[in-house]
């Protein structure tokens, strides 16, 4: 096609673009004005709003004109860019089918039947059509300014999602390096290109994660989204974007449905077998086949969404199935087999997992990673049955290609064994995905026409939950930790509990940072900075860094006060020596970091560096499990290494409502079977205990442990049978009844209020051998031994029908700590004994004396044990109501010295 360099005719050129313009319409504006020199441009309707934005500032360096500033009756040449329909052009489309009118078309969408008919035209499948046009300006060796060269570079930027998308091509990265050299600023592009959101765009943002459903058809899961509002919302595309990175589809379908009953659909693939610009072709819509949209009037969203499932039905057909790449004569082993000789075996079959069969039945998977372990903890007599996945994932002969590349991501298996009714069939493995996903990158490439997309996972940021869910000054000091990490050349993460619970929306300020070089250097620098102190574990190579709490507006860590904390790791991995032993420590990458951890949903972490702030790192699916809400354990060993971790999946599941998975599940039997408990230091399940009885509703996770058989590695006679559970259901009441009205006077410790009540049926000697097994302080010895020994006595004597004097109910239970008076009030079941407690509570236990020992002493009594006695009997007048001013006190004092003496 010829273009000419200028045109000095008394006729006029005009440049169109589609009305709604992108980043890539107003490039191949710009870029077509240099084509045609002498051509006026336009923007029909009304640009998006990061594209208004941009030429707010910019609009003074190019020459654009608006619709009315055009006389259409002049126009002998149309230059039509980035579309080729007409009814996408605005006012211009009134003299598409004139003529006298030459047309001239540049633009990469798939051609469709609707399409303007041009006298030229340059079309190709490429990223961006921008690229077509820049291809010819470098070949004639035009200039471009820095600005030109810039908006061009955001036009394929935008249009591949950073040369990521799957219709990016060779020339689009061609291209791009040759704007580069024309002066294209990379920091300009990357501010027009991440937006912020406003408040608006935030609130639809959220009703379209809430308001999506994943329909699978034909093993493919298909994302729709409905959503209603009262106008139109700008960037609507923009927020689908968004969902895609949050949620991961594949293939997603969005609407929003305003006042007037339009509905705007917004779709993406990431299939290429799923064109979706032939699916949006039934609305009236148009786009490529990953990428598309349509407006859709005169038909409910009813109806919308029932023609949608039928397109998809009909057209759907996954070219690629398990049968096509699976393996159908694989060698098995025998769950009787020892872990040294199936270790032998895949050593000489060169494979890293196996299939466990009896006779042609499904019962396990092994892999080379489960046999390494259980050998380095001197297992390696044992039967692979007990070290097996005995509940492993499985597919089907017919599961698509997309099905399987799921699974294995979701369920961070390698190995998926094809079955039929529980019979073993076949296997596929994480190399037969590969070859056929990225076979470009595994095998020499060969002439062929057809091209391989490659897919890639899409990245998670989450700098918006830490903005919106963190006190200011928090969000702040995270921000300088990531510049102060980038000025060492470090790179930082937050990680563990404080990730999860951001992504559950609780509140959690226990920041934890892990560093991939020295964090004790780190940490002494921040501390500098920040005016904490710091406390440094060279054996760990971590620190601490405390400093006062300034939060506003939030409450601070309860119990912390005016105290914050920050914890600072050097990433590392950690080995067990034998099983159920303290590891040993070594330092190693943020992925080896977050495989030492327990669960999935602890396993994640998020970047702090100021070029990746929020981005979410998630190796082990553990966002995935938190949507599912399971507890998963990150390998098949853990339990073994650390079998505290039983106590922790029982604490997690119960404290957010999630299940254990049946796989963790079957582990944690195991590892109960195999007495592991009986291998731990008992400190260690100790503390596990202490932080289960101490969250908001423990029996739930009481219950759990009672399942697993937990309790009986705490004392074998230990079983939790309906009395204990009234007795626990008492407790929660009355702690919740002491903490609304007396936190404020003394802080409880409710779970050893929980642990009287578990250990209330074993003998006195049974609970003193108890508390010394698992090395309980004295105090809280004392207290256990406390509520054995007078827990039933004194709610006996509480219990009477006859008046009480209030000094008696004060002498009875004043020497009793808190947590057994407490114990006592749930225990019993009258009212006159809970009264009672009430009653000191919230009266005697406040009433105070306000004579003194000095008083005494000016009495006449000579200092000692009296001194005690005759305070008490003037205490007890007073609870009594005998004597209520200090005079009253004194002159007590001085009939009760006058008989001591």
């Amino acid at each position: 096609m010829h273009i000419p360099v200028s045109d000095t005719s008394e006729t006029m050129d005009l440049i169109v673009t589609h009305v709604g313009a992108d980043f890539d319409a107003l490039a191949s504006v710009i870029a077509a004005q240099k084509l045609y020199p002498q051509a006026k441009a336009i923007l029909p309707g009304s640009a998006q709003k990061n594209v208004r934005e941009f030429l707010s500032l910019w609009k003074d360096e190019f020459r654009l004109d608006t619709e009315k500033e055009i006389d259409l009756d002049s126009v002998t040449r149309l230059i039509i860019v980035e579309t080729r329909l007409k009814s996408r052009i605005g006012m211009a489309s009134q003299i598409v089918d004139k003529g006298e009118v030459e047309i001239h078309i540049f633009d990469h969408h798939p051609k469709t039947k609707q399409d303007i008919k041009p006298e030229k035209e340059i079309s190709a499948n490429v990223g961006a059509t921008v690229s077509l046009l820049v291809k010819i300006i470098k070949k004639r060796k035009m200039p471009l300014t820095p600005i030109e060269a810039t908006v061009m570079a955001l036009g394929i930027y935008e249009d591949t999602n950073s040369l990521t998308s799957q219709t990016t091509t060779k020339l689009d990265i061609d291209v791009v390096g040759f704007l580069f050299s024309q002066g294209a600023n990379l920091s300009a592009v990357s501010s027009y290109l991440k937006r912020e959101l406003t408040q608006r765009q935030l609130s639809i943002l959220s009703d379209l994660i809430n308001k999506t459903e994943v329909v699978t058809i034909k093993g493919i899961d298909i994302a729709i989204s409905f959503l209603k509002i009262e106008k139109f919302v700008e960037d609507f595309a923009l927020l689908v974007h968004k969902l895609i990175d949050i949620e991961n589809f594949n293939v997603l379908f969005a609407f929003a449905e305003d006042a007037t009953g339009t509905i705007r659909m917004v779709a993406r693939s990431n299939l290429s077998y799923i064109n979706i610009a032939k699916v949006t072709s039934h609305f009236g819509g148009g786009g490529h086949p990953y990428a598309a949209s349509a407006k859709i009037k005169g038909i409910s969203s009813e109806q919308v969404k029932l023609k949608l499932l039928n397109i998809l039905k009909r057209t759907i057909r996954p070219k690629i199935y398990a049968e096509d790449i699976g393996s159908f004569k694989i060698r098995t082993v025998s769950p009787d087999e020892t872990i040294n000789e199936v270790r032998k075996l895949m050593k000489k079959l060169k494979v890293t997992g196996m299939a466990v069969a009896e006779k042609d039945r499904l019962v396990g998977i092994i892999t080379k990673a489960d046999l390494a372990k259980a050998i380095h903890r001197g297992f390696g007599h044992s039967r692979i049955k007990g070290y097996m996945n005995i509940r492993p994932v499985t597919t089907t002969s017919k599961a698509p290609l997309q099905k399987i590349r799921r699974l294995m991501l979701e369920e961070d298996v390698g190995y998926l064994p094809i079955v039929k009714r529980g019979k073993l069939l076949g296997m596929v493995t994480r190399e037969d995905l590969l070859k056929v996903v990225y076979h470009d990158l595994i095998t020499p490439r060969k002439s062929s026409k057809r091209k391989r997309p490659f897919i890639s996972p899409v990245a998670v940021n989450v700098s918006q939950n830490l903005k919106s869910r963190l006190p200011g000054h928090i969000y702040n000091i995270l921000k300088f930790i990531g510049k102060r990490a980038d000025n060492l050349h470090y790179k930082a993460f937050c990680v563990g509990g404080f990730i999860r619970d951001l992504l559950l929306g609780v509140e959690n300020f226990d920041i934890d940072i892990v560093v991939e070089k020295n964090a004790i250097r780190f940490g002494k620098i921040l501390a500098s900075k920040l005016k904490g102190s710091l406390v440094v574990h060279k054996k760990f190579g971590t620190a601490t860094i405390v400093m006062p709490w300034t939060g506003k507006g939030k409450r601070g860590p309860e119990k912390k006060k005016e105290k914050f904390k920050i914890d600072i790791a050097t990433a590392r991995t950690e080995q067990y020596p034998y099983p159920a032993a303290l590891p040993t420590v070594k330092f190693a990458s943020i992925k080896q970091d977050l495989y030492r951890r327990d669960f999935t949903i602890n396993a994640m972490a998020v970047s702090v560096n100021r070029n990746n702030f929020g981005d979410l790192i998630d190796f082990f699916g553990g966002q995935r499990d938190l949507k599912m809400k399971k507890i998963r354990i990150l390998h098949n060993l853990s339990f073994l290494e650390d079998p505290t971790r039983i106590f922790r999946a029982v604490r997690f599941e119960q404290r957010y409502n999630f299940r254990i998975e049946p796989h963790t599940e079957e582990l944690i039997k195991t590892a109960v079977t195999l007495d592991m408990f009986g291998r731990t230091q008992k400190q260690r399940i100790r503390d596990e205990i202490i932080l289960i009885l101490s969250e908001d509703k423990p029996i739930k996770a009481l219950l759990g442990m009672n399942q697993l058989h937990e309790l009986r590695f705490i004392d074998p006679k230990l079983k939790l049978n309906k009395d204990m559970i009234k007795l626990f259901e008492s407790i929660e009441e009355t702690c919740a009844w002491y903490k609304l009205s007396f936190m404020k006077k003394r802080v409880i410790d409710s779970w050893i209020i929980y642990f009287m009540a578990m250990v209330n049926s074993l003998a006195l000697k049974e609970i003193k051998s108890m508390c010394e097994r698992f090395v309980f302080t004295k105090g809280d010895t004392k207290r256990l031994l406390s509520a054995k020994m007078g827990a039933n006595r004194i709610a006996q004597l509480l219990d009477r029908k006859e008046d009480m004097k209030p000094s008696q109910i004060y002498m009875y239970l004043e020497p009793l700590s808190y947590e057994v008076i407490l114990f006592i009030m749930a225990k019993t079941k009258t009212k006159e004994a809970k009264g009672r407690i009430s009653l000191f509570f919230t009266k005697y236990n406040s009433i105070k004396l306000r004579i003194t020992g000095i008083d005494l002493k000016k009495i006449g009594l000579t200092p000692g044990p009296t001194y005690k006695k005759v305070l008490n009997k003037i205490l007890y007048a007073k609870l009594d109501g005998r004597i209520k001013s200090k005079q009253d006190e004194i002159g007590l004092a001085e009939k009760l010295i006058g008989k001591t003496k």
